[in-house]
């Protein structure tokens, strides 16, 4: 069993860096160390804290709003923050004094490619509680109760694909395939949320249809839509990005990683922190003889 863990998490990681630096003797080309080697580059440290720093100040926020309206349903989003901005922190100990140490390595690119998938999570959640509570089952093509489990059931079945894929490409004879099954694990991954984002638009203009636009669980609605905005362009990004190969200017300066992959998700979670969606989304009346009655603002 425990050899299994170890492979899966070998997985994973190879699916945030070089998957030849998996092998247990690898060895970095002579004048780099072995974070060189992985990332292309040498994280800096101050960017490294700024982002740990805010990601935990929206943690702490998004906890705040949880405990508050004790919404505990939603404490993947802060749990999912947290961990993202531990990954960060593992940066700067890993650069200063650990950059040969490969568990180092291995802690801080799990926890900043698996934190992620958190975030998604509660989008799904958030549109599954305003189709039941709010706009109605019957506006939605896929029943609100099983939209957050078979999109975070894709998601971990798509990082799946990505880690096999980097298994394999530590392998000569299949390196090729290998990075080919990674990159359609990557598209996989953008396709399955973008089918979410299809869902939210095609429910929400359904819903339009019999409303006046004017109900109460409307800015609920388009919060999620913004969060998505940046979702979306972080998922063309990492596409695009091991779509060109991976020695290419994209994966060697690190500033792309941090504007179109740290500061998106960064964006799509920031919204939730002034504006707290379980606000709008109101609860129906025991009382209401329609099954799905749509709320208006007063």
């Amino acid at each position: 069993m425990c050899s299994y863990k170890r492979a899966g998490a070998r997985g994973i990681w190879a699916a945030a860096v070089s998957s030849d630096i998996v092998k247990r003797d690898y060895t970095p080309p002579p004048g780099m160390t072995l974070v060189q080697a992985a990332l292309l580059y040498i994280p800096n440290t101050k960017l490294s804290a700024i982002c740990g720093a805010v990601y935990v100040a929206a943690g702490l926020c998004h906890m705040w709003h949880i405990w508050r309206r004790r919404d505990w349903w939603a404490l993947c989003l802060p749990l999912g923050t947290i961990c993202y901005a531990v990954g960060f922190f593992v940066r700067i100990g890993m650069v200063n004094g650990h950059q040969d140490d490969k568990g180092w390595l291995i802690a801080q690119a799990i926890f900043i490619a698996c934190a992620p998938a958190a975030f998604l999570a509660f989008n799904y959640l958030v549109y599954g509680r305003l189709v039941v509570r709010c706009i109605g089952a019957s506006h939605s093509y896929i029943r609100p109760t099983l939209v957050a489990k078979l999109f975070v059931a894709s998601d971990v079945v798509t990082i799946l694909v990505q880690a096999a894929g980097s298994a394999m490409t530590a392998t000569v004879d299949k390196a090729k395939t290998g990075a080919h099954i990674f990159l359609t694990g990557l598209v996989l991954q953008a396709l399955s949320y973008t089918l979410f984002v299809m869902l939210l638009v095609s429910t929400l203009v359904r819903a339009r249809k019999h409303s006046t636009g004017k109900e109460v669980w409307w800015p609920a609605a388009w919060l999620v839509c913004a969060s998505s905005v940046p979702v979306m362009i972080r998922c063309i990004f990492r596409c695009i990005q091991v779509g060109i190969g991976r020695k290419n200017e994209l994966s060697t300066n690190e500033l792309y990683f941090y504007v179109l992959d740290a500061l998106m998700l960064w964006l799509a979670i920031a919204i939730y922190i002034p504006f707290w969606p379980e606000k709008w989304i109101v609860a129906h009346t025991e009382g209401s003889k329609e099954q799905y009655k749509m709320m208006q603002i007063p």
